[in-house]
């Protein structure tokens, strides 16, 4: 695996892992230590999340190393609510319009359509593709294909893991799951289908499934709060990690 696609994707499964263990959605118990860029990291045991985290990871990686995936985001989502918020709209449709006044508040507080937090990772798609063509171009791409990534980018990582393992805990409603997400990049279609893994996982049924609902903030509900930048010009990397919550 390519140096860099490889620290891309450590990273961000580990990302994963250290904000579901700082979220407490599960038993402390089913999370082991282990010890990457020099940090003590939480991993999920539980297979089926593990396996979860891992495929969808190892898509978007693939992705946005080459610049077909810009974004992957992990939402917390209280489904008691969002099956009440899911209610009150149908309900709304058969003509009671004064149901359509009654938000998820009433009955969750600060809750909107069930969710709770996102958190984004937030890729420069531009910049990669850059990089890509730069190297396709590049007659000397054998060799670069085999160096390290550059110091500077691990240490960003690390940084950023370092940040999240600092986030301050927070508890959840006892209905409270989590979905993963991947937003493909502005590009055409041709392109998507160059890159096999990202084609076989959108042809695929075992875990793809479009997102046709709304699983953003809205802005009037929530604030946005940055956590860490991570950026190395020289590998076509510039992300931007954020949190919003609903308020």
């Amino acid at each position: 695996m390519d140096p860099t696609l490889c620290l891309v994707s450590e990273s961000l499964e580990l990302s994963l892992h250290t904000i579901l263990y700082s979220r407490q959605l599960y038993p402390s118990s089913i999370f082991s230590p282990t010890t990457f860029l020099g940090l003590q990291i939480h991993v999920c045991r539980h297979d089926k999340i593990n396996k979860y985290i891992a495929d969808t990871v190892r898509v978007a990686a693939e992705g946005i190393i080459g610049g077909d995936v810009d974004c992957v985001v992990l939402t917390f989502v209280d489904e008691e609510a969002n099956r009440f918020a899911s209610l009150q709209t149908s309900q709304s449709i058969q003509g009671t319009e004064t149901t359509m006044t009654t938000s998820t508040s009433t009955v969750r507080g600060e809750f909107q359509n069930g969710i709770l937090e996102r958190f984004v990772f937030d890729f420069d798609s531009s910049l990669l593709r850059e990089h890509v063509n730069q190297n396709n171009n590049n007659n000397n791409n054998k060799n670069n294909k085999n160096k390290f990534p550059p110091k500077s980018l691990s240490s960003s990582f690390r940084n950023l893991l370092l940040r999240l393992t600092t986030t301050p805990p927070r508890t959840y409603p006892g209905s409270t799951t989590f979905r993963l997400g991947v937003q493909l990049a502005d590009v055409t279609r041709e392109e998507v289908e160059k890159n096999e893994v990202l084609c076989e996982a959108l042809g695929g049924v075992e875990w793809y499934e479009e997102e046709k609902r709304n699983i953003y903030v809205e802005r009037d509900r929530g604030i946005m709060k940055p956590i860490k930048s991570v950026v190395s010009r020289d590998e076509g990397i510039s992300l931007e990690v954020y949190v919003e919550k609903v308020i």
